[in-house]
């Protein structure tokens, strides 16, 4: 978080490689945050050693723990600044908890979501600035990091986001009204909107993370 309460930008430096993008259903998610089950937080334990069953033993034990806190309600959305790995890796874990998703095949890209959108413009000849400005945001959002937790994500690999079903729906209309949305040197913003339209004919939120 900056001086003047806007959150750090993502540089490309310390971002993900490899976007991974699919529509899920964000409310189931969000529910288990905070719900202080003990029955669900041993189960999404044991969901959480499976999916990392081949990362290193502390680096698991640290994720379980994390995920434990943010489902026990030990950890409080906006009582952290950065989200370390380990949060990060328990989010993740949690979104694909006792869900299934639609997948996209995103995997196939090498870092051209960083261009993307890093290089969309501040400002934009001719445009209504709120409406660009929430259209750079909403993209930063899906392709580079959205922290439940703190205002950053601190990791020079795994970084997670999401949209919310109405916000999908935004960020098409303003590829209506915003061809430059669509453009980018790779092709990779023409994919991304078809996978963003699927989700959204699916009626289902957008997740991204990022390895």
């Amino acid at each position: 978080m900056t001086e003047t309460g806007e959150q750090r930008p993502p540089q490309r430096g310390t971002m993900s490689l490899r976007p991974e993008i699919s529509g899920f259903d964000l409310p189931k998610m969000t529910r288990f945050i905070g719900c202080a089950d003990p029955a669900v937080a041993a189960r999404a334990e044991a969901h959480a050693r499976a999916m990392y069953d081949r990362a290193g033993a502390e680096h698991v034990e640290a994720v379980v723990a994390r995920l434990r806190q943010v489902i026990l309600g030990e950890l409080k959305p906006g009582g952290i600044d950065a989200e370390e790995p380990a949060l990060i890796s328990a989010i993740i874990a949690l979104s694909w908890f006792e869900q299934d998703h639609l997948e996209t095949g995103s995997n196939l890209w090498k870092s051209a979501h960083l261009d993307w959108a890093l290089d969309l413009p501040k400002e934009l000849d001719g445009a209504d600035q709120a409406a660009w400005d929430d259209a750079r945001t909403l993209a930063e959002y899906a392709v580079l990091q959205r922290p439940l937790f703190g205002s950053h994500q601190d990791s020079d690999w795994t970084t997670y986001g999401y949209l919310s079903r109405d916000e999908v729906q935004r960020l098409l209309d303003h590829r209506q009204r915003f061809p430059r949305l669509g453009e980018d040197a790779y092709g990779f913003a023409r994919d991304f909107f078809g996978w963003l339209g699927k989700i959204a004919a699916a009626g289902r939120d957008y997740w991204f993370y990022a390895k």
